[in-house]
C-alpha cells in the first residue's frame, strides 16, 4: 500500500481548519496553537515509483495552493493525530473518483480508499 498525503500549502489559510480551531477552542475550551486537515490517498496495488510521483502531481494536488508527499508525512510538529476513514462497505465518493482518475492516468485498475487527518 502507498499513501498520498495532500494539505494546503503554509501560505494559504484553510478555512475548514481555522473554522475546527475556533469551534474546540469555544465547545471544549482546548487551547490550540493550530490545526491542520490533511487528505490521505491510499492505493492499494503495485504502482512504480514514477506512478506514483504522476498520480501525486496530476491528479491529486493543486500546485498552486497544495503540498504533498507520497509514502512520508507533511507534518512532524503536532501533538495530536486523528484519522477518520469510511468502514468497509460504506460507499466512498471520493475514493470512487479516485479510482476513475487512476485508471485514466494509469491505464488499470488500482483500488483506492481515502482518509482525512486532523493534526
Amino acid at each position: 500500500m502507498h499513501t498520498i498525503e495532500v494539505t494546503n500549502r503554509p501560505e494559504f489559510i484553510d478555512p475548514s481548519a481555522a473554522r475546527l480551531q475556533r469551534e474546540l477552542v469555544e465547545f471544549f475550551h482546548i487551547p490550540l496553537t493550530g490545526v491542520d486537515i490533511h487528505r490521505a490517498y491510499h492505493l492499494h496495488g503495485n504502482c512504480s515509483r514514477r506512478e506514483l510521483e504522476l498520480l501525486r502531481t496530476s491528479l491529486f494536488t493543486d500546485p498552486v495552493t497544495e503540498v504533498s508527499v507520497v509514502d512520508g508525512v507533511l507534518a512532524d510538529n503536532w501533538d495530536v493525530l486523528g484519522e477518520v476513514a469510511y468502514k468497509p462497505g460504506v460507499t466512498n465518493n471520493e475514493a470512487h473518483t479516485a479510482r476513475e482518475g487512476v485508471r485514466d492516468l494509469l491505464g488499470r485498475e488500482v483500488a483506492v480508499g481515502t482518509s482525512v487527518r486532523y493534526l
